[in-house]
Protein backbone atom coordinates (compact mmCIF):
# COMPACT_ATOMS: atom_id res chain seq x y z
CA UNK A 1 0.00 0.00 0.00
CA UNK A 2 0.99 3.29 -0.98
CA UNK A 3 0.26 5.71 0.68
CA UNK A 4 -0.49 8.65 -1.63
CA UNK A 5 1.45 9.47 -4.57
CA UNK A 6 3.09 12.59 -4.74
CA UNK A 7 5.30 12.76 -7.35
CA UNK A 8 6.74 10.94 -10.33
CA UNK A 9 8.58 8.93 -8.62
CA UNK A 10 6.69 7.53 -6.21
CA UNK A 11 4.20 7.00 -9.42
CA UNK A 12 6.82 4.68 -11.36
CA UNK A 13 7.47 2.82 -8.34
CA UNK A 14 3.43 2.10 -7.57
CA UNK A 15 2.96 1.34 -11.12
CA UNK A 16 6.45 -0.91 -11.74
CA UNK A 17 4.92 -2.62 -8.25
CA UNK A 18 1.74 -3.47 -10.09
CA UNK A 19 3.36 -4.88 -13.51
CA UNK A 20 5.31 -7.25 -11.00
CA UNK A 21 1.74 -8.58 -10.22
CA UNK A 22 1.57 -6.85 -6.71
CA UNK A 23 -1.58 -5.56 -5.94
CA UNK A 24 -0.94 -1.78 -5.01
CA UNK A 25 -3.63 0.48 -3.70
CA UNK A 26 -2.80 4.17 -3.66
CA UNK A 27 -4.40 7.63 -2.98
CA UNK A 28 -4.09 10.64 -5.95
CA UNK A 29 -5.91 13.73 -5.18
CA UNK A 30 -7.88 14.41 -8.20
CA UNK A 31 -11.73 15.63 -8.97
CA UNK A 32 -11.94 12.67 -11.09
CA UNK A 33 -11.37 9.26 -12.48
CA UNK A 34 -10.04 10.83 -16.38
CA UNK A 35 -7.95 12.99 -14.21
CA UNK A 36 -6.39 10.76 -12.28
CA UNK A 37 -5.08 9.32 -15.79
CA UNK A 38 -4.08 12.78 -16.65
CA UNK A 39 -2.65 13.96 -13.81
CA UNK A 40 -0.13 10.26 -14.00
CA UNK A 41 0.64 10.91 -17.66
CA UNK A 42 1.78 14.90 -16.93
CA UNK A 43 3.85 13.26 -13.71
CA UNK A 44 5.51 11.73 -17.06
CA UNK A 45 4.26 8.58 -17.08
CA UNK A 46 3.98 6.81 -20.51
CA UNK A 47 -0.14 6.02 -21.53
CA UNK A 48 1.42 1.89 -22.35
CA UNK A 49 2.92 1.77 -18.69
CA UNK A 50 -0.61 3.63 -17.19
CA UNK A 51 -2.67 0.57 -18.78
CA UNK A 52 -0.27 -2.19 -17.92
CA UNK A 53 -0.29 -1.71 -14.60
CA UNK A 54 -3.77 0.35 -13.73
CA UNK A 55 -6.94 -2.36 -13.53
CA UNK A 56 -9.32 0.35 -11.96
CA UNK A 57 -9.33 3.91 -11.05
CA UNK A 58 -12.43 4.75 -8.23
CA UNK A 59 -12.91 8.21 -7.32
CA UNK A 60 -15.21 9.54 -4.35
CA UNK A 61 -16.73 12.73 -3.42
CA UNK A 62 -19.71 13.26 -0.78
CA UNK A 63 -22.05 15.44 -0.97
CA UNK A 64 -24.63 17.32 1.05
CA UNK A 65 -27.75 15.23 1.45
CA UNK A 66 -30.82 17.32 2.48
CA UNK A 67 -33.39 16.25 5.28
CA UNK A 68 -36.22 14.14 3.92
CA UNK A 69 -38.51 16.57 5.75
CA UNK A 70 -37.19 19.72 4.32
CA UNK A 71 -36.49 18.83 0.59
CA UNK A 72 -39.20 19.04 -2.36
CA UNK A 73 -40.01 18.47 -5.42
CA UNK A 74 -37.72 21.17 -7.53
CA UNK A 75 -40.18 20.38 -10.99
CA UNK A 76 -37.51 19.63 -12.87
CA UNK A 77 -36.83 20.84 -16.76
CA UNK A 78 -37.84 17.98 -19.82
CA UNK A 79 -34.29 18.45 -20.51
CA UNK A 80 -32.87 17.47 -17.01
CA UNK A 81 -35.33 14.67 -16.65
CA UNK A 82 -34.11 13.04 -20.44
CA UNK A 83 -30.52 13.60 -19.32
CA UNK A 84 -31.36 11.99 -15.96
CA UNK A 85 -33.95 9.68 -16.58
CA UNK A 86 -37.31 9.51 -14.21
CA UNK A 87 -35.27 10.10 -11.41
CA UNK A 88 -36.71 12.81 -9.36
CA UNK A 89 -34.51 16.03 -8.90
CA UNK A 90 -35.13 17.61 -4.89
CA UNK A 91 -34.84 20.72 -3.27
CA UNK A 92 -34.39 22.31 0.04
CA UNK A 93 -35.86 25.08 1.68
CA UNK A 94 -38.98 24.05 3.33
CA UNK A 95 -37.84 23.67 6.36
CA UNK A 96 -39.21 20.74 8.75
CA UNK A 97 -39.67 21.97 12.61
CA UNK A 98 -37.01 19.09 13.60
CA UNK A 99 -34.26 21.06 12.06
CA UNK A 100 -33.06 24.44 13.65
CA UNK A 101 -30.25 25.88 11.28
CA UNK A 102 -29.66 23.62 8.09
CA UNK A 103 -31.63 21.99 5.72
CA UNK A 104 -28.73 19.67 5.12
CA UNK A 105 -28.79 16.11 7.08
CA UNK A 106 -25.59 14.09 6.63
CA UNK A 107 -23.93 13.33 3.31
CA UNK A 108 -23.95 10.85 0.99
CA UNK A 109 -20.88 9.12 -1.08
CA UNK A 110 -21.15 8.89 -4.74
CA UNK A 111 -18.69 6.94 -6.09
CA UNK A 112 -17.02 7.16 -9.94
CA UNK A 113 -15.15 3.69 -10.99
CA UNK A 114 -12.99 3.83 -14.33
CA UNK A 115 -12.04 -0.15 -15.95
CA UNK A 116 -8.42 0.66 -17.14
CA UNK A 117 -8.14 -1.42 -20.42
CA UNK A 118 -5.55 -1.64 -22.80
CA UNK A 119 -7.20 0.33 -25.44
CA UNK A 120 -6.37 3.28 -23.07
CA UNK A 121 -2.39 2.56 -24.28
CA UNK A 122 -3.70 3.37 -27.75
CA UNK A 123 -5.62 6.60 -27.27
Amino acid sequence: MVGEIRDAETAEIALKAAQTGHLVLSTLHTNSTSETLTRLQQMGIARWMISSALSLVIAQRLVRKLCPHCRRNAGSAADLRTACGPARCHAGRQRAANIVTTDINGRLALFEVLPVTPGYARG
